[in-house]
């Protein structure tokens, strides 16, 4: 569980990256004239949406996790009542 954890926060980390990589080897002008700099455009623009995608998909699971919760802190609450 841990182990996959650490992989899963390496992974974001790497995601989070992949961008920046790109935007700072577009600042070589020999690059930024070349095709190579297009398709590092494409790759740039899939990974900002890759990174949205990752991101709102963790929001609502966290949000469905912490939802959850309060259903089961409710359950506890209630039976104490009954």
């Amino acid at each position: 569980m841990l182990k996959r954890k650490a992989i899963r926060i390496y992974v974001g980390n790497m995601i989070w990256f992949i961008p920046v990589l790109i935007l700072i080897m577009g600042a070589n002008p020999s690059v930024a004239d070349s095709v190579w700099w297009k398709v590092l455009g494409c790759l740039l623009f899939a990974g900002i949406v890759v990174v949205c995608v990752w991101s709102w998909y963790q929001v609502t699971r966290e949000k469905r996790e912490t939802e959850e919760e309060r259903y089961q802190r409710e359950l506890v609450a209630l039976r104490q009542f009954y």
